[in-house]
């Protein structure tokens, strides 16, 4: 969650301690998390008015808000569940783990194995301590699976399960990654075709690879389980979420990602695995060990930190201050996490770690200062040239290349955002500009990937996260400035969104609503006459950003009615919808009733049409 950075009007008010988030904790035990809310946006106090329709550059901090709860909260970390709907059969479950186990053959899940150290390891080699030590425990899954086959008796102690998993989160990750053409070499799809009682296939489609990863998957949580491992804690469980995040698992399953966080800094810090500083009186073994931690800690962090939201309200990743503060934290203990080697790990945390200190102005009152801006902007260009100094010292390999372009789409990201801050808050002189150009240098990493025969790459997950915001903020800047340039990219953006891997699944579909109900207010923007009144203008698409914003704020900050019973919170959640389209029109006036009639009219008619509901559906 954000942090303002005075107190919220409310808790000044009645003179009680404010924790600063918003909304703020003191608001959410009265129930005053709406008007905690709005005292805090620009945009939910006065975002409906505006004073001149022309003027982009009061407009454009709208933005910041809308991006922070529609996109960052709403389509990337929330998912509407239903507790009275859901089916759960743990037999059902187990019985599908069966299916592909027996479906994978010994001599396939080496070769899964084979080609996810050869192409992949740069996603996981950070969590394993002996690369070669992943044979030697296939080979052991595979002496118990022969002895379950014969004996009907499997794995019996958490290790074994633990040890299963493991093995099943790197197959998983495999079948994410893996192309369909080297797909067809390893694994036969009949079986799965006859499984799923689908149209039988000869070769591998996206759409039946992406069936055979979620069964994958499914059969590596289910294996989790039975590990018990909030009994049996293990630090093999933050490897295998390390492992399974770098899938979609956290746009699929945003609960359960946010629960394995937790689970996961609870076992970190068990096993004191935040502690690896070295020693003078450490052996080889505790060094090595040491060193693999960090990665795994910096990891965790990173992760922690991407999937920040009101419904993660345990964080671990503010441990590990700004890269602008670090100096004087760590002065006092003498000791500097930021002087570790810079490896890959360390390098994609310091660029996220930059990226935090941007987002943490994203809801913010205040605009964000310049000089933070800049700094931001000059540790970058640091960071891009330690990259480019280890990419012309090593040889390049498969994993070295997926190593270089997530390392160059991270900070690519983050100077994008950097740009679109001087743009919003600034309005410097050529910031419109940089940002275009940054949006052109990501859209070309990832066409020069397809051409490059590197598609396997623009399956990385944090792709969809920023084009989510490029052509989010673009379409949105189009709606009260149109330029050429501006709309010749939104197009090219639709063009790659079209040619993304399906595997990535459902969440491209979802960004097409964003970016239709975005395409639709352009219209209402040019098609109704604003209404103009004594403090300024007044327009439907203002409200209808404010009652988004409202909508997903109240989602996020929902509680289970323990008097009454719980009732399923999608149908609550649509008649409040309909409420805040019904009753929450602002009023002035000098507005004739029949004026504001008509001015609620078009918001309840939008709202019908392009339901919000579908982001979390």
């Amino acid at each position: 969650m954000e942090r303002r950075k005075q107190a919220c009007h409310n808790c000044t008010i009645r003179k009680v301690k404010c924790d600063r988030f918003i909304p703020c904790g003191a608001c959410i035990k009265r129930g005053l998390e709406k008007e905690c809310i709005e005292s805090s946006s620009d945009l939910l106090s006065q975002g409906a008015i505006i004073k001149d329709r022309d003027d982009v550059a009061n407009i454009l901090p709208l933005w910041q808000s809308y991006e922070h709860w529609i996109i960052n909260i709403g389509l990337l970390k929330t998912k509407n569940i239903s507790l009275q709907h859901e089916k759960i059969n743990l037999e059902d479950d187990l019985n599908v783990a069966e299916f592909w186990m027996n479906y994978l053959s010994e001599k396939a899940s080496f070769d899964l194995l084979n080609y996810s150290i050869e192409n992949l390891g740069t996603l996981y080699f950070s969590s394993i301590g002996d690369i070669n030590d992943l044979f030697v425990r296939l080979e052991q899954y595979w002496v118990r699976r022969h002895n379950h086959e014969k004996n009907r008796e499997g794995s019996c102690t958490p290790e074994d399960y633990y040890w299963d998993t493991l093995i099943w989160a790197i197959f998983t990750l495999t079948l994410f990654y893996i192309p369909t053409e080297q797909l067809n070499d390893i694994l036969e799809p009949k079986p799965v075709c006859d499984w799923l009682n689908i149209e039988m296939q000869d070769i591998w489609s996206e759409t039946l690879q992406l069936s055979v990863y979620q069964g994958f998957l499914k059969c590596c949580l289910t294996t989790l389980v039975r590990t018990n491992y909030l009994v049996y804690p293990n630090v093999k469980l933050i490897q295998i979420f390390l492992i399974l995040y770098n899938t979609t698992l956290s746009y699929d399953s945003p609960t359960l990602t946010n629960n394995m966080i937790v689970q996961c800094i609870q076992t970190a810090k068990m096993f004191n695995l935040t502690n690896f500083k070295l020693y003078t009186t450490d052996d080889t073994a505790i060094g090595i060990s040491k060193q693999i931690f960090s990665k795994m800690w910096y990891k965790l962090c990173l992760i922690d930190y991407l999937q920040t939201s009101p419904a993660k309200c345990i964080e671990c990743h503010t441990e590990i201050p700004s890269l602008f503060q670090f100096a004087s934290v760590y002065a006092a203990s003498g000791a500097n996490v930021y002087q570790n080697n810079d490896s890959f790990e360390m390098l994609c945390w310091k660029v996220i770690s930059i990226d935090r200190d941007l987002e943490r102005t994203s809801d913010s009152t205040q605009r964000p200062l310049l000089k933070t801006i800049d700094a931001a902007k000059r540790e970058l260009e640091i960071l891009n040239g330690l990259t480019k100094k280890e990419k012309k010292m090593k040889e390049v390999s498969a994993n070295l290349s997926f190593e270089i372009f997530i390392l160059n789409l991270l900070i690519n990201s983050a100077r994008w955002k950097i740009e679109k801050m001087y743009l919003i808050y600034y309005q410097t002189a050529n910031s419109l500009e940089m940002l275009i150009y940054y949006t052109r240098t990501i859209i070309r990493l990832l066409v020069e990937n397809i051409n490059n025969h590197h598609l396997v790459f623009n399956k990385f997950p944090y792709i969809v996260n920023i084009i989510s915001r490029m052509i989010g903020f673009l379409t949105f800047h189009q709606i009260f400035q149109s330029r050429p340039d501006i709309v010749q990219l939104i197009e090219d953006l639709k063009e790659l969104i079209t040619v993304l891997p399906i595997i990535l699944g459902d969440m491209i579909n979802k960004l097409g609503i964003v970016i239709t109900r975005l395409e639709s207010m352009g219209v209402l923007w040019d098609r109704v006459q604003v209404v103009e009144s004594k403090r300024g203008v007044i327009h439907p698409i203002f409200k209808i950003i404010q009652n988004d914003i409202l909508f997903f704020s109240r989602f996020s900050s929902k509680r289970p009615l323990l008097i009454k019973g719980i009732n399923d919170f999608g149908e609550d959640i649509i008649s409040d919808r309909m409420e805040m389209a019904e009753d929450n029109i602002l009023i002035d006036d000098d507005i004739a009733f029949e004026e504001n009639n008509e001015f609620n009219t078009i918001i309840t008619a939008f709202q019908q049409e392009h339901n919000i509901l579908g982001i979390i559906s």
